[in-house]
């Protein structure tokens, strides 16, 4: 009974998962011919967030996108130096990277290199914890849990991973705060949960 629990559990994270990849916010960039490059959401949730990063990860730009709806913005992006950036749209599940160039105030967008981070997906029920994530080819990815904030209780590395999909068992743990923290694709991501 209990592993058809964790089965029927696994395949509901997996398609919560591939449902929020269906779910498009409808991205378009567009550039002008005054140098001036638009970027509209036809399907934004509150939340959203868009940076600008140079190649350094260093931000150039940030905001935070409050309404659910429609989202429109001019960006002048011919004042920057010549060198390479990306946008950075942080959403509920995931990722969005769109790298540009500019050279000589001209920015050229780069699609070919677009690419999308999913979030890993972390969900509680009773004393199991239910982590799943999709990665963008290998990749080398690292499982810390820490117990009340620093002490680390639990360990993992996976490498040469497609995805992850796995359920942790937590009934013979202390009960109280935990910090589950997931590094992979050069990000990390952090999800507190209370047992």
């Amino acid at each position: 009974m209990k592993q058809l629990l964790k089965l029927t559990l696994v395949l509901v994270i997996s398609l919560t998962i591939m449902v929020n990849y269906s779910y498009s916010n409808s991205l378009m960039v567009k550039q002008d011919t005054n140098r001036v490059t638009k970027v509209d959401f036809n399907n934004v949730k509150g939340g959203t967030s868009i940076l600008i990063k140079d190649r350094d990860d260093k931000v150039l730009y940030s905001e935070q996108i409050h309404k659910t709806g429609e989202y429109s913005k001019n960006f002048d992006l011919s004042t920057l130096p010549n060198a390479r950036y990306y946008f950075e749209i942080n959403k509920e599940s995931e990722i969005e990277i769109i790298p540009f160039s500019i050279n000589n105030g001209i920015p050229e967008f780069i699609s070919k290199e677009e690419y999308v981070i999913a979030k890993p997906e972390v969900v509680v029920k009773d004393n199991f914890v239910y982590i799943s994530k999709k990665l963008m080819g290998k990749q080398t990815l690292k499982i810390d849990v820490y117990y009340e904030g620093w002490d680390l209780a639990y360990h993992e590395k996976f490498k040469d991973a497609y995805s992850l999909s796995r359920v942790y068992d937590f009934s013979n743990s202390e009960k109280g705060n935990y910090t589950i923290v997931i590094k992979s694709e050069g990000r990390i991501f952090k999800n507190n949960i209370k047992l």
